[in-house]
């Protein structure tokens, strides 16, 4: 059996469509097919399988193959690479730009092997460009469709004059603000609660910079240092939970500027 032409076609809404959508596609091919002894057209059912090699003579195992009962009436037929359950992935023509087409006919293998030319490409050619449309409308909705000279250079800069709640100190952008810290303490011996007021929450920071517990029998917890703001204060809190005797004494330093 041999075949006297054969017609690769790309259906631009069945074929291209999809690649758009997922970078696979089908693609159609039809032929004609004749008898080895004379040019009878075929009739009837052959089984037919079609391979996608790098090359006409690439004798590595094919990119892809596909083997199906296909009806053929006065020497027509058509098989389609890919379906729509497992679709052809258009990658493998961008990354082979050489592909030919190979089919056997109950178990002969026709020649030569036919190049796919341009057709097929048009998928990578859609995938391409929906891949661009994508990349386009994600950058547009991360930038809320503002153009982009609404933004900021990243090298642009602002006088202290443009700027908001710079520290005394600061204003004429040559200085540090001076710093001056003070320690406080409170401390408790019996069961209770010891707290005092160290100084305004504003332009003051504070942290504990000590904590001794002494004498305490009970558990790790009944005897603890806290600071809080409170009030627009910060405050230094000893908490004793043991009824034994024992000591809790809490310091804190605080700076100001």
């Amino acid at each position: 059996m041999r075949f006297l032409s054969i017609l690769l076609l790309v259906a631009a809404a069945a074929a291209i469509a999809p690649a758009a959508a997922s970078a696979a596609t089908t693609i159609p091919v039809q032929g004609f097919l004749t008898g080895n002894d004379d040019d009878t057209p075929v009739q009837g059912e052959v089984t037919l399988t079609v391979r996608l090699h790098r090359s006409a003579d690439d004798v590595d195992p094919p990119l892809y193959e596909r083997q199906e009962k296909v009806a053929v009436s006065s020497g027509l037929f058509t098989v389609w690479l890919g379906t729509a359950d497992q679709p052809l992935d258009a990658a493998l023509f961008r990354a082979n730009p050489g592909v030919h087409l190979g089919i056997v006919v109950n178990g002969e293998e026709l020649t030569p092997r036919l190049p796919l030319g341009t057709s097929p490409y048009a998928a990578v050619a859609a995938e391409a460009q929906h891949a661009t449309l994508a990349d386009t409308a994600r950058t547009a909705e991360a930038l809320d469709d503002k153009a982009a000279a609404a933004f900021a250079k990243a090298t642009h800069r602002h006088p202290w004059s443009e700027l908001d709640g710079v520290p005394a100190g600061l204003s004429d952008g040559d200085q540090m603000p001076q710093f001056n810290g003070t320690f406080h303490s409170v401390d408790i011996i019996r069961e209770g609660v010891a707290s005092r007021a160290i100084g305004d929450a504003d332009r003051r920071i504070c942290f504990l910079s000590g904590v001794r517990l002494a004498g305490i029998n009970g558990a790790q917890e009944d005897g603890r240092c806290e600071l809080q703001i409170a009030n627009a204060k910060w405050v230094l809190i000893a908490t004793l939970k043991s009824t034994d005797v024992g000591v809790v004494e809490c310091t804190a330093a605080c700076f100001t500027w």
